[in-house]
């Protein structure tokens, strides 16, 4: 199996020969793969900003979760933008412009949301998704900061079961985050850096 094909150039530089195989060995027993994820948070309509709600697809930012400005007829962006110095998205709820005082507007029934009107306007931000420009956002926002790639172990092809998932969890040492229930209704561990080699190796005698 070529490791090049699973495992993206950046991390390639960043890690070492037995690293990367031992990566592309459980990637090809559908034990582990890497993705890009962010940490999901709120921005309020008051200005204020939740903390993170826990880690989140970064194409599905706003896919996953029930905010009540979220209804079938509003109209969304999805804007990469800079946060605190930072690479971050933001999925909103937006006025159309000439349907002010609409009953089928956000703008009619949620208050403006200043902060999130101003991060999808920044000189940088690039719109993902949105029909319109030039507007505001109203209701509830959903922020997606800290993006990167991130390595995960799950047993979606496999039946590890809560108990096994969360012995797995405490054998490890590399910074993680078990998630139970995290992705259609299973547990997975999230790492925040690259698994070093004695996880590595624990994970590769116990299940490739």
């Amino acid at each position: 199996m070529d490791c090049g094909t699973l495992i993206n150039m950046h991390e390639r530089r960043k890690i070492s020969g037995r690293t990367k195989a031992a990566l592309a060995r459980l990637q090809g027993k559908g034990f582990m793969w890497n993705t890009k994820l962010g940490f999901r948070h709120i921005i309020r309509t008051d200005g204020s900003v939740t903390e993170h709600e826990g880690l989140t697809w970064v194409f599905r930012c706003g896919d996953d979760i029930d905010l009540p400005n979220w209804h079938p007829g509003a109209q969304k962006c999805n804007v990469r933008t800079v946060y605190n110095g930072k690479y971050a998205e933001v999925v909103a709820t937006y006025g159309v412009p000439g349907w002010t005082n609409s009953p089928c507007d956000v703008s009619t029934h949620f208050p403006l949301n200043p902060l999130a009107t101003g991060l999808i306007h920044q000189p940088d931000a690039r719109w993902i998704s949105g029909r319109h420009r030039k507007v505001c956002c109203y209701g509830d926002a959903v922020l997606c900061t800290d993006i990167r790639t991130r390595w995960i172990f799950g047993a979606w092809q496999h039946s590890l079961d809560e108990e096994e998932m969360c012995f797995v969890d405490d054998n490890l040492a590399t910074k993680r985050r078990l998630l139970r229930k995290s992705i259609d209704g299973r547990s997975a561990i999230f790492f925040d850096d690259t698994p070093n080699e004695d996880d590595l190796v624990y994970l590769v005698m116990r299940f490739a």
